[in-house]
């Protein structure tokens, strides 16, 4: 496990737990992504992209579950396009990105 500083926020310190790898939606790259946990907010879990073998642009900002979770509550139907939204970086990849390591975990 690493410690590791985001850049919107040096105090905060990200505890990664996982590295893993997947491919993106499209199939076109593989992207390796961490989870892990912000040991300064009661272990809330943060997920993030860190690497894309493929020439599509992203942000490798970490984004809680919560954040997800409301991202994509009131719909019946789960598109990128409604993770688009909580990322502050405005790469049109990283819904898509987050989309295939929620779907690798397991998580949709």
């Amino acid at each position: 496990m690493t410690k590791e500083k985001t850049s919107s926020n040096p105090e905060t310190a990200i505890r990664v737990l996982k590295t893993g790898k997947c491919k993106s939606l499209s199939g076109k790259s593989e992207l390796t992504y961490h989870i892990g946990y912000d040991e300064n907010s009661d272990s809330l879990i943060m997920f993030r992209v860190s690497d894309n073998s493929g020439s599509g642009y992203f942000s490798n900002e970490w984004v809680s579950m919560e954040r997800i979770d409301k991202g994509l509550a009131g719909s019946n139907e789960i598109t990128s396009f409604m993770l688009h939204s909580i990322f502050n970086g405005k790469s049109f990849n990283n819904g898509g990105f987050l989309l295939a390591v929620l779907k690798q975990e397991g998580l949709v």
